[in-house]
């Protein structure tokens, strides 16, 4: 069996072997469902991954389960000169999320909508989901997912995140170089969604 960037695999079979059972992988029609999650690091240590069940991210859900509960706490442990920052997703931009973090005192880093290679977390994310997806046995269920996603999450060493945060001004600086382009901290493959069958 080939495997190919495109994520298609390739059998070549020999005379006969047209319905041999080793020319088969067994799939399961997607029946599961879809696991989002939120989560932030800082050079001190991550947030408690954050999942967003039973339906979308609203702003609302966003204030209330994300910036209420985790976020703000997190930052207020910082002390004055922390800066938020979040990508610019609908549910983080919105006005009454400005307006939210204005209001409790959070200081929001504000960044284009379309910028390569600036939010560091996004190698974390790709850590993440690397660890997920090289677990043995993977997770079958919704439930078996959560776990393995806030398991990983924790695993994740400080050291990673730290030199992640601290990449920030050379982030920057290959933004600032490129033009507003593609530089070598884009991140190509970013996974936002997992998506589990059940």
């Amino acid at each position: 069996m080939l495997y190919h960037r495109d994520g298609r695999k390739r059998v070549y079979r020999q005379p006969g072997e047209h319905f041999s059972q080793v020319c088969f992988e067994e799939k399961v029609a997607h029946v599961g469902g879809i696991f989002r999650v939120r989560a932030g690091i800082s050079a001190e240590g991550p947030t408690a991954l954050v999942p967003i069940e039973n339906g979308n991210l609203t702003t609302v859900r966003y204030i209330n389960e994300v910036l209420n509960e985790h976020a703000g706490p997190f930052l207020a442990n910082m002390g004055e000169n922390a800066m938020f920052m979040n990508d610019n997703t609908r549910a983080h931009t919105a006005q009454v999320v400005n307006e939210y973090l204005h209001d409790v005192g959070i200081h929001k880093m504000e960044w284009p909508a379309r910028s390569p290679g600036l939010n560091s977390i996004e190698l974390a994310r790709d850590e993440l989901d690397r660890t997920v997806r090289d677990r043995v046995p993977p997770p079958i269920t919704l439930r078996g997912l959560k776990d393995a996603l806030i398991k990983e999450w924790e695993n994740i060493p400080q050291h990673m995140l730290r030199n992640l945060v601290f990449s920030m001004p050379n982030r920057v600086q290959a933004v600032l170089r490129a033009r507003g382009g593609k530089t070598k901290y884009s991140v190509i493959k970013i996974p936002r969604l997992h998506r589990i069958n059940a």
